[in-house]
């Protein structure tokens, strides 16, 4: 039961956020998690205490378009 609602507050927090937020902040995403989590569970005496976002992968064709539009802003910079 906790680790699924982990998962629905993962993907509640997640679905709310731009892609600039989920990879700038991740603490207000540990955040959105963690309330999603303790409002769920407590009613079962489960107490969550944190919730840790370690990493944030993208699928490889987004991580490809990221790193162009990085490129790119680099480059528009430069000159």
């Amino acid at each position: 039961y906790l680790y699924r609602e982990l998962q629905f507050g993962l993907r509640q927090a997640i679905a709310a956020k731009t892609l600039d937020e989920l990879l700038g902040d991740k603490a207000s995403l540990d955040a959105d998690i963690a309330a999603w989590v303790r409002a769920r569970v407590c009613e079962f005496g489960i107490e969550v205490r944190g919730v840790g976002v370690k990493d944030v992968i993208l699928p490889g064709e987004m991580n490809e378009n990221l790193n162009g539009v990085v490129q790119a802003e680099k480059q528009a910079q430069a000159n």
